[in-house]
């Protein structure tokens, strides 16, 4: 009973929907009515406009995806290769130096006193294994070098104009 109650319904909403759909449609002209009408100007070249755009976006938007692709493509490659060329013992030693090299040439420490002393700093505290190689006492302040038996360096200087003590830990 129900099924049916559910077929009648249906057949009764396609034909309204159908008879609605007919109802709106009848009122408007004819294909060759439509046909022989002049748009302006402007409204094409508004749409040829619109068309462009929308094309020029579906590529740009085709583009970027492939690119992405090519890109994570390219990337998975070199780590693939960048792998496989770190089981030499050759290649991760460089890879250690470079490593070893930029942090010694771009790692500095830089402390700046607070209060107003002036005078020349003592060094508190020297890691373990450093001797002191140089130290220099200008006016204007000190340079201090400690080196350990492994050729690493610790350089030390202080100036007295700007109150700034500089560490750095690179080669000299």
């Amino acid at each position: 009973m129900k099924d049916n109650f559910n077929d009648i319904w249906e057949a009764m909403l396609k034909a309204a929907v159908l008879e609605n759909s007919y109802n709106l449609v009848k009122d408007y002209p004819s294909v060759e009515e439509i046909n022989k009408m002049k748009l302006p100007r402007q409204y094409e070249m508004k749409m040829h406009k619109v068309i462009r755009h929308y094309q020029k976006k579906i590529k740009v938007t085709k583009f970027i995806k492939y690119a992405g692709r090519v890109a994570s493509l390219l990337l998975v490659a070199a780590g693939i290769m960048f792998t496989i060329l770190l089981q030499f013992d050759e290649v991760r030693a460089s890879c250690k130096n470079v490593v070893i090299q930029i942090y010694e040439r771009f790692i500095q420490y830089d402390f700046n006193s607070s209060d107003g002393d002036k005078e020349i700093i003592e060094v508190g505290f020297v890691p373990e294994g450093y001797k002191l190689e140089c130290e220099e006492i200008k006016s204007d302040g000190m340079n201090i070098v400690y080196k350990n038996n492994m050729e690493d360096t610790i350089r030390i200087s202080f100036f007295k104009d700007n109150r700034t003590i500089y560490l750095d830990t690179g080669e000299l």
